[in-house]
């Protein structure tokens, strides 16, 4: 039953992320700036199902995300890292951590990792070891979430190139722990 729930919690926020507006027509100058939307959409959703707890359900380590109103909870986190399962997974001799983790009432776990392609004249942050980057993050994180959601911006790409990355990472992770939504 916890699973299920899980399993709608995360195709929940999926669905959230893949219909937002804040992302239409934007061009992002960083991979800090991308990220800072998907945490608004993130907040906003986590807000609306759990009013005035959003603070407490996301976590992140990005003093960024301290700016009202989607605050992030600088006391949670501390607490968070302290945990045996917190942020850090130490794996193939380094310390990982996913961008933002939701912890929703009920102690499961959802890793989001971010990733960005950036315009074409910064062709290595276009190029497969940004994709790699963030498959390998994501599925490091499993090892202490429930579930993880890989989440690429790739508003510089060409309509096609995005829409044949979504098939691919949608075919890449049915069956799996593991989501991805491409958002251009």
């Amino acid at each position: 039953m916890r699973a299920r729930r899980l399993l709608r919690i995360r195709d929940d926020i999926v669905r959230a992320l893949t219909r937002a507006r804040v992302f239409r027509g934007r061009h992002y100058r960083s991979e800090d700036h991308f990220e800072a939307d998907v945490w608004r959409v993130l907040w906003r959703w986590a807000n609306r199902r759990w009013p005035d707890k959003a603070a407490d359900i996301l976590l992140t380590s990005h003093t960024s995300r301290e700016r009202a109103p989607w605050t992030r909870s600088a006391e949670r986190w501390e607490k968070f890292l302290r945990q045996r399962l917190g942020p850090d997974v130490r794996a193939l001799g380094s310390n990982n951590r996913v961008d933002i983790v939701v912890r929703p009432p009920g102690g499961d776990s959802i890793g989001i990792e971010v990733e960005w392609f950036s315009r074409a004249t910064h062709a290595k942050k276009r190029s497969a070891s940004v994709l790699a980057h963030g498959l390998g993050q994501a599925a490091l994180a499993l090892a202490h979430r429930d579930l993880t959601i890989l989440v690429i911006g790739c508003s510089a790409s060409r309509g096609e190139e995005a829409r044949e990355l979504r098939r691919h990472l949608i075919r890449a992770c049915r069956g799996s722990r593991m989501r991805a939504v491409v958002i251009q």
